[in-house]
This record gives C-alpha cells, sequence and structure tokens, in this order.
C-alpha cells in the first residue's frame, strides 16, 4: 500500500491527527487521485455497518471524551467542544462512516474486563481489497487484547492463530495462541508486553492445522495490521 493510499485508509477509518485530517480535506477538491482512494476506501469498509446492529451511545462516553479533552488542551476547549458536538450529530444520524466506526469499535470493547480511561487501540486485518475479516483492539493501559471476527470464516481441520512480531522479540513472530472460534470475539492478555513494544509491532493472524503452527512460526496463509490509536 502507497503512503497516499494508507493516508486515504486511515482519514476513512477516522485514525489521522487532526492536523493531518485537515490537510487531506484542503487537497480532496484538488487531487483526483486521492479523492477516488477515499472513495475506494468507503466503499470497501461501509458492508461493516451492516454487521453491526445499530447503537446510541450514552451520556457517560460523551461525559468522559469532554473530561479528557478538557484536561488535555484548555486553551481551545471551545473550538473541541463544538468538534465534539458536531461528532455526536454524525454518530446518531449514521452519516460519518469515521464515526460510525468509532461507534462499532466502541460497542465491540464495552465486553473488556475493566475498561481504561485511555482511548483503546486498533488494528483492522484485510486482505488486499477484500473486506476486514478481523477486527482487534487492545487497551494499553489493561494490556487486554480482543480480536472481534467481522467477515472472517470458520475453518474446517484448520485454525486461526494470532502472531507479534517487534525488533526487540527476536527476528520471528511471535505466537500469541488461538482463535479458538469463530463466532464470537477472543480475549487475551498482554501483560508481559510493554506498551511501547505494542504500538509499534506488527500483528498478524495465519491460518494453521487444527492446534496451531507445528513449527512454532507461521506456516499458512496470513494477514497483517498494525495498531492505531482511536482517541480524540
Amino acid at each position: 500500500m502507497n503512503p497516499k493510499e494508507l493516508l486515504a485508509a486511515e482519514y476513512v477509518l477516522g485514525t489521522l491527527e487532526q492536523a493531518e485530517r485537515e490537510r487531506v480535506e484542503r487537497d480532496r477538491p484538488s487531487d483526483v487521485e486521492l479523492e477516488a482512494m477515499i472513495r475506494a476506501w468507503e466503499d470497501r469498509l461501509s458492508p461493516m455497518l451492516e454487521e453491526v446492529e445499530p447503537l446510541q451511545p450514552g451520556e457517560l462516553v460523551f461525559g468522559k471524551i469532554e473530561e479528557r479533552l478538557d484536561a488535555v488542551i484548555d486553551s481551545s476547549r471551545d473550538s473541541l467542544h463544538q468538534q465534539l458536538k458536531n461528532w455526536k450529530a454524525a454518530a446518531y444520524s449514521g452519516f460519518a462512516l469515521a464515526a460510525s466506526l468509532l461507534l462499532v469499535i466502541g460497542a465491540l470493547i464495552t465486553q473488556v474486563p475493566e475498561p481504561s480511561h485511555e482511548a483503546p487501540f486498533v488494528a483492522v486485518f484485510q486482505q488486499d481489497d477484500q473486506q476486514p475479516a478481523f477486527l482487534m483492539t487492545v487497551d494499553l493501559e489493561t494490556r487486554t487484547l480482543k480480536v472481534q471476527p467481522l467477515t472472517a470464516k470458520g475453518l474446517s481441520g484448520q485454525t486461526y492463530q494470532l502472531w507479534i512480531k517487534a525488533d526487540p522479540l527476536g527476528p520471528a513472530p511471535k505466537s500469541l495462541g488461538l482463535l479458538p472460534t469463530i463466532e464470537n470475539p477472543t480475549f487475551k492478555t498482554l501483560e508481559e508486553y510493554d506498551p511501547e513494544l505494542l504500538k509499534s509491532a506488527l500483528f498478524g493472524i495465519s491460518v494453521e492445522p487444527e492446534g496451531g503452527s507445528p513449527t512454532g512460526k507461521p506456516t499458512g496463509p496470513a494477514i497483517h495490521g498494525q495498531l492505531y490509536p482511536t482517541g480524540i
């Protein structure tokens, strides 16, 4: 994926910093290639909305967001509050794809025990131009990981296995265990891993024989993802 396509994908997912997002919005009208990439990603990811029941965020969610905004940037409180109101309106109306994806993520992480006060990180596992197969969220404060199947299908005589790869861990990927069922989310703890390592690590999900890889390394087809922050 070239840098411009990655920029378009992050814009649609809503993971860009505010300054980068504003730059993309400025460039879209004059950059035909960028506009086409953004529309392609919107078409590719919008089927995710059909997989999720409509969700109306509770006031507690917005209260916590407002508290974080007040603590971080007092000097721009008024403009940030206006952005929050705009985001809330988009979430209720369902017209903004990025806001809708954040609602999906919010719905998925509600099952994680002892939720963190810090925004979670998310990774999307997707093969080429296909729809996303898995969505992974990580709470770096509690180091709790959750893998949610989206369009992934069950395997006969095979299983999915989760991996992590980072320079401090050595040259080979390290197994984080199997994803035992395709119907329900999988929860795991990452207590042995430093949060900064998790932020920069590459994660993978491979297809392995029943019981997992016989070699201790990925042996079948794999899809990959990297964590991106979901906080405002």
